[in-house]
């Protein structure tokens, strides 16, 4: 995936590797090039890279994930209890 875009806002960003927290300004150009398990990986024009989450995904022309639980996983036990309900050898 590699897809240009411009912050429609000011956003939080996650420095990788390093860790290091970040504000990117209204209007940054960015190039996303991966977007997996609900988070966005970005580069900026100066080379940094950079981690969006989901909740930003408006600033990238994305839709935000949903906060619902998936259909299948609602009424199941959670997964403390099917730890636990496992069966030891």
């Amino acid at each position: 995936m590699r897809k240009y875009v411009t912050l429609s806002r000011q956003i939080e960003v996650t420095e990788i590797p390093a860790g290091t927290k970040g504000v990117i300004e209204q209007g940054t150009p960015l190039t996303i090039v991966q977007a997996l398990g609900g988070s966005y990986t970005a580069m900026t024009m100066q080379g940094w890279m950079v981690r969006i989450e989901g909740a930003d995904a408006d600033a990238i022309g994305e839709e935000a994930p949903s906060q619902a639980p998936a259909p299948e996983l609602q009424g199941q036990k959670s997964l403390r209890d099917l730890a636990w309900a496992q069966d030891v050898l």
